[in-house]
């Protein structure tokens, strides 16, 4: 976000973990061949449970190479594969609908699109000027983005970019007073999830979660923790939401249901969980945690049990996306 405010959200939410950080410095220039040394994730026989039955594949943005890039790996733990090698930091990655493409963020601003084997990527020529968080619609049809600006004033909207050949444009779509963030697609495509910025004091920040009627363009808040709450993730069952918040003083992953406003919290350990996203069916979550002593994918069953580890030795990984397909291009 604008750098005032947007470094403040960032210096509350992750001043816990400043020996991660150093730990990322020291080890940096160690990145490739700490890499080279451990491609290896946990056995097929351990992993076997981590998602069994479960298909997809899982893309997340990673430091093991000694830079920020994609990269992607099975849910029971294997191939492990890196998709993008640039001097840029790739990040935020999400699937398009088919699983063939998957749109990322860069440390400059800029929104890519390239296939699921990270073969052709395309910049968006959105001509704003810092843009992150990009998710596909349902249909496959456009994006929606999160664009932050300075000047005039500190703000962040969500912003849509219109993939057809015909109608390729990109055009504000959410715009309030306070700064939007984390947009999240309902799976019928009508409807938009995502946080608001409500209120900064000094060490906590509050934001809370909205939901935007696309046929009407009306906004309702659906919650009123007076927390931190972030990275939204909608589940493909369209009931509920996972999210990370702090609102019991770490961060944990949380849901909440749609019908009765019933929040449940998923994990409660003193390391950091967040990043949550819902497998294909609903079934599990795939999240990041500091739990075992460095930021590392994790998988758990959708009611917070059964959470076992995914990848090791990543230095520092994040921002992971399960494809939304089951096998061979079906949903």
């Amino acid at each position: 976000m604008k750098k005032r405010i947007w470094n403040t959200v960032q210096g509350a939410r992750y001043r816990k973990f400043r020996s991660v950080i150093i730990s990322l410095i020291l080890m940096g220039s160690y990145g490739i061949l700490v890499a080279e040394i451990d491609k290896e994730t946990p056995s097929k026989r351990e992993s076997k449970t981590l998602a069994d039955n479960v298909q997809g594949k899982i893309v997340f943005s990673s430091y093991r190479s000694g830079n920020w890039e994609l990269w992607s790996i099975n849910p029971d733990g294997s191939e492990l594969t890196q998709l993008t090698y640039t001097k840029d930091e790739e990040r935020t990655p999400a699937w398009s609908p088919d699983g063939k493409k998957i749109a990322y963020s860069t440390n400059r601003g800029e929104i890519w699109i390239m296939n699921a084997d990270g073969t052709g990527a395309k910049k968006l020529p959105l001509n704003l000027e810092r843009n992150n968080q990009p998710v596909w619609s349902p249909d496959g049809r456009s994006i929606i983005f999160v664009s932050y600006v300075v000047v005039p004033k500190e703000d962040s909207d969500i912003w849509i970019w219109e993939l057809g050949e015909e109608t390729k444009k990109v055009r504000r779509m959410i715009s309030q007073k306070e700064m939007e963030g984390y947009p999240s697609f309902s799976p019928d495509g009508k409807q938009i999830a995502f946080t608001k910025l409500m209120l900064r004091l000094p060490e906590r920040i509050v934001e809370e979660i909205w939901i935007f009627e696309l046929e009407t363009g009306e906004c309702e808040q659906i919650t009123t923790i007076g927390a931190d709450i972030f990275q939204i993730d909608w589940s493909p069952l369209g009931d509920r939401l996972a999210f990370a918040s702090n609102q019991t003083g770490n961060y944990d992953i949380w849901t909440i249901t749609l019908d009765d406003r019933e929040l449940k919290q998923l994990t409660n350990d003193p390391a950091f969980d967040g990043n949550p996203s819902w497998s294909p069916d609903g079934s599990k979550i795939v999240f990041v945690s500091t739990r075992s002593g460095t930021k590392e994918l994790w998988i758990m069953n959708a009611d917070g049990s059964g959470k076992q580890q995914l990848t090791t030795n990543s230095i520092c990984s994040k921002d992971p996306a399960w494809s939304p397909v089951r096998e061979e291009g079906k949903r």
